[in-house]
């Protein structure tokens, strides 16, 4: 995920220079509610146990999210505090998955721990 999310902002930032695009500061911060979405899906439920994930779907992952850290440099120009709730809530939903998913690990091999 994280060469997927360099990847990202740097074909982002290319790609929106060469074209000359600018994102409205509304439909940037929409954007960046909604973009990091498949990110904590697929991330959490691997982190979960749920499934494994792939090198494909976190390239792209990484990828949708590098876009979007991208484009916060559009939101935060109109609104510096929806963009600033936005990031806080998603780093709140990240620790929340990764304190659920180390404690899952731990209880895991304590249980194995114990059956030794």
């Amino acid at each position: 995920r994280c060469t997927g999310m360099i990847l990202g902002v740097l074909f982002s930032m290319y790609l929106l220079a060469t074209f000359g695009i600018i994102f409205d500061s509304t439909l940037a911060l929409v954007l960046d509610i909604f973009i990091p979405m498949p990110i904590f899906i697929d991330w959490g439920t691997q982190r979960l146990g749920y499934r494994t994930s792939t090198t494909t779907s976190r390239i792209i992952t990484g990828a949708l999210c590098g876009f979007g850290f991208y484009l916060i440099t559009f939101s935060t120009l109109q609104y510096p505090l929806g963009s600033s709730i936005v990031l806080g809530i998603y780093f709140v939903i990240f620790f929340v998955i990764y304190f659920i998913g180390n404690r899952r690990m731990m209880q895991e091999a304590e249980d194995e721990l114990y059956e030794l």
